[in-house]
C-alpha cells in the first residue's frame, strides 16, 4: 500500500499541476493560428460577392460603355435618355455597394470585401460625370466624358485587384483559380 500524502506532497502536486496547466495557457497562447481561412469560408464569400458583382459588369458593359458611345456620336439616343440612365446607374452602383459592404465574412477576408467595395466608387464617379456630360456640349462633354472614362478604368483596376486578392485566397484555402473573378491587373 503506498504512503499517505503529506501536506507538503499534496501542495507539491498541486504546484505542479498549476505549473503544468499555466505552461499549457502559455503554449496554447503563443502557438501559432492558422490564419488560413477555410475553402468553405472563402467560397462562401465568392458567392457572395458573385450576384452583385455580376449585375455591375452588366451595368458597365450594357448601360455606361454604350451610353458613352452614343453621347460621343453626332445623332444618338437623346441626352435627356441617358441621363436618366446615368442616374439609373448611381442608384445601381449604390445599391451594389450597399450589398458588398453587407456581406458578414471572417476578419480574415474582411480586407477583399473592402477591396470590392472600394472598386465601386470609381464607377458612382464615371456615372455622375456620364450624367453631367448630358447638360453640356462640345469640349466641355468632351472633358466630362474623358473624365468618365478614366474614373470607370481606375474601377477596373481596384476590381481586378479585389478579384485577385479573391483569387489568392482560394489558392491559400487549396482551391484552384475561378473564372468569374480576374486574376490579373486590369487592361489601360
Amino acid at each position: 500500500m503506498p504512503p499517505k500524502p503529506t501536506g507538503k506532497s499534496r501542495r507539491l502536486v498541486l504546484g505542479a499541476v498549476v505549473v503544468l496547466a499555466l505552461a499549457v495557457g502559455v503554449g496554447v497562447l503563443v502557438a501559432p493560428r492558422n490564419d488560413r481561412p477555410s475553402a468553405r469560408e472563402v467560397e462562401a464569400l465568392q458567392e457572395a460577392l458573385r450576384g452583385p458583382t455580376q449585375h455591375w459588369g452588366r451595368l458597365e458593359i450594357q448601360g455606361m460603355r454604350a451610353a458613352v458611345a452614343d453621347l460621343q456620336a453626332p445623332e444618338g439616343v437623346p441626352d435627356e435618355l441617358i441621363g436618366g440612365e446615368a442616374r439609373a446607374w448611381q442608384s445601381s452602383l449604390s445599391d451594389i455597394a450597399g450589398r458588398i459592404e453587407g456581406i458578414r465574412t471572417s476578419d480574415d477576408l474582411r480586407p477583399i470585401v473592402t477591396a470590392f467595395r472600394r472598386a465601386v466608387d470609381p464607377y458612382l464617379d464615371a456615372a455622375r460625370l456620364f450624367e453631367q456630360a448630358t447638360t453640356v456640349t462640345g469640349a466641355e462633354r468632351t472633358a466630362l466624358i474623358e473624365r468618365g472614362a478614366a474614373a470607370a478604368q481606375q474601377g477596373a483596376v481596384l476590381y481586378n485587384e479585389a478579384s485577385m486578392q479573391l483569387q489568392a485566397a482560394r489558392r491559400r484555402a487549396g482551391l484552384p483559380p475561378t473564372t468569374d473573378f480576374p486574376d490579373h491587373p486590369a487592361e489601360s
